[in-house]
C-alpha cells in the first residue's frame, strides 16, 4: 500500500540545480554517472539490468533511463537544498549513520533507492518551516 502524499509534496519538483537534465529534458545520464562515481557495473546494480545494457545513447533502455532519471532528481532535491555541488557530492558519498553508516551513492547501489528518497523528502519535509492554515489560504 502507497503512503498518503500531499499535493504539495506530489508537486515539488525541484529545480534542475545541478543541470542534470539536457535542454530537452531528457537526463545526461553521463553526467548522472560521473557525478555518483558509477562505473557501468554500479549502474547495472543499482538499475537492476544486465551489465551488457548499460548504455548512454539514443538506444539507452527504457528501465535504465527511468532509473536515471529518478537518481537525478533525487541529486537535485539535495542540490537544491544545499545550493552547492561540491556539498551536494560531498554528501552523497559520505556515510550516514541514519542510513545505517553507508553512503547515500551507496543505497543507490545496492538498489536502495526508494528508501533513500524516502529519507531525504522527510529530511527536506522537517526542515520547512510550518505553515498555518491561513497563510496556505492567502497563497491561493
Amino acid at each position: 500500500m502507497m503512503p498518503e502524499v500531499s499535493a504539495e509534496r506530489l508537486f515539488r519538483t525541484p529545480p534542475d540545480v545541478l543541470h542534470l537534465f539536457k535542454p530537452d529534458m531528457r537526463p545526461d545520464t553521463k553526467r548522472i554517472a560521473s557525478f555518483l562515481s558509477y562505473k557501468k557495473e554500479d549502474i547495472s546494480a543499482a538499475a537492476n539490468i544486465p551489465l551488457s545494457s548499460v548504455r548512454f545513447d539514443e538506444r539507452i533502455p527504457e528501465a535504465l533511463l527511468e532509473r536515471v532519471k529518478e537518481w537525478a532528481t533525487a541529486i537535485n532535491l539535495v542540490g537544491n537544498f544545499f545550493q552547492d555541488e561540491r556539498k551536494t557530492m560531498f554528501w552523497f558519498q559520505t556515510p550516514n549513520p541514519l542510513l545505517g553508516n553507508i553512503t547515500p551513492k551507496e543505497m543507490i547501489r545496492r538498489g536502495r533507492f526508494r528508501k533513500l528518497l524516502e529519507f531525504i523528502q522527510t529530511a527536506l519535509d522537517e526542515t520547512q518551516p510550518p505553515t498555518s492554515g491561513k497563510e496556505k489560504q492567502s497563497a491561493r
